[in-house]
């Protein structure tokens, strides 16, 4: 349990973004023994945005990914907010998160290369976004199946509450290796659950033997 002190400065790395409030949620070490962190970096009084940056297994920012070893996205110009990584076998990275737009919030899945360029390939040029239930939705928990489908979970919105507040439920969807959402989970890709009254959310995703989440 004591600092490795072969790894950035005694054992600890840092990184600053824009000048603003930045944190970390997720994080995998690929194949090839780099380190990717995914989170949010703030503009200094403005809005978050994802970010996502890759180290070497010494600590060492990846110069080969995005700048110097960072990337930063603002997809729907309101901001965002990244809280789950999932590395590929392939060196490709899932993250998962928030974004808002005029209408609502999604679940808001994106893939990037091995470089911190955005997947041109997945959904529409990177991007999927979508609603498990209403007009509100955001990923905390990802996982990829041995068959390279991705599962999202995160919390959604099913209806109001008796006091007419929002009622946040667990939300899934499952997702093919291409972003489509897969017809045989769920209804349409999407699956909800209703608990209480009140306010639950998927935070952790774990696979059974048989497939089971």
């Amino acid at each position: 349990g004591t600092l490795d002190t072969g790894f950035g400065t005694g054992g600890k790395v840092t990184t600053d973004w824009l000048g603003g409030y930045d944190d970390s949620f997720g994080d995998a070490i690929l194949a090839n023994g780099r380190i990717v962190v995914a989170g949010n970096a703030q503009i200094p009084g403005g809005v978050s945005m994802f970010a996502i940056a890759c180290y070497d297994s010494n600590g060492n920012p990846d110069p080969s990914f995005g700048t110097e070893g960072k990337v930063t996205n603002n997809f729907s110009g309101a901001g965002g907010l990244c809280y789950a990584l999932a590395g590929q076998a392939d060196g490709k990275v899932i993250v998962g998160g928030i974004t808002f737009d005029s209408f609502g919030s999604y679940f808001t899945l994106v893939r990037y290369n091995g470089n911190g360029s955005l997947d041109t390939s997945f959904g529409v040029g990177g991007t999927v976004r979508t609603a498990p239930a209403g007009n509100y939705g955001q990923i905390r928990a990802l996982l990829i199946q041995p068959d390279g489908k991705i599962i999202a979970g995160g919390e959604t919105i099913s209806g109001p509450t008796a006091n007419n507040g929002p009622n946040f439920d667990f939300g899934l969807a499952r997702y093919d290796t291409s972003g489509d959402l897969g017809p045989t989970f769920g209804t349409g890709g999407k699956a909800v659950t209703v608990f209480f009254a009140w306010g639950v959310a998927v935070r952790r995703l774990a696979l059974e033997p048989d497939g089971k989440i």
